[in-house]
């Protein structure tokens, strides 16, 4: 995280554990009450400066991802790397993903295989946007463990990026997902 900005970083880490502990709480009313006036002081702290607006992107995509995105305090600790068509990596989702105890949801699970199958296939020559997303839930995938990620292009074709990958448990696939992304036509 050394290209990040400090005190952004340190906002970002800091609003996690505040959503974590909210779901996780059973703290009194009168100590979250406490505790959300301190947090609605905090906010008008920051509201005083210019905020980005919706679609005004001035840092890479990247960092808002609501999977890998360092700078978005829903996105869990994650971590990917690409190398020669691809991807390899790690995520822990928390209890703000679970569907039931220890359990993440179909839906992140369906969002976390179209980010990192997305962000293997923007490293392609000519990226495009998900077309076809689909997945297949062989187990349920826990939540509070370090998952196992991997993807992969399996093929071009015209303006089609093929992709296809896996999220995995102690050597147990949990999902599987192919997907096909939609890009401008190739010369």
């Amino acid at each position: 995280m050394a290209d990040e900005p400090n005190g952004r970083y340190r906002l970002v880490e800091a609003l996690r554990r505040a959503i974590r502990l909210s779901i996780e709480t059973r703290a009194p009313d009168h100590v979250l009450e406490t505790a959300s006036e301190a947090i609605d002081r905090a906010s008008d702290e920051v509201a005083l400066h210019p905020a980005q607006r919706l679609g005004e992107v001035s840092r890479p995509l990247t960092e808002n991802s609501p999977i890998h995105g360092w700078a978005n305090p829903t996105a869990p600790p994650a971590t990917y790397t690409i190398a020669d068509g691809k991807l390899t990596g790690t995520v822990t989702l928390g209890p703000q993903h679970e569907t039931r105890a220890g359990v993440a949801h179909g839906g992140i699970v369906a969002l976390l295989f179209d980010d990192l199958l997305g962000a293997l296939e923007i490293t392609t020559e000519s990226p495009g946007v998900t077309g076809e997303l689909t997945i297949r839930y062989l187990r349920p995938t826990p939540v509070g463990k370090e998952l196992q990620l991997e993807a992969r292009i399996d093929r071009l074709e015209a303006r089609k990026i093929y992709a296809s990958g896996t999220v995995s448990y102690g050597g147990e696939v949990c999902a599987e997902a192919e997907a096909v992304f939609i890009g401008p036509l190739r010369a």
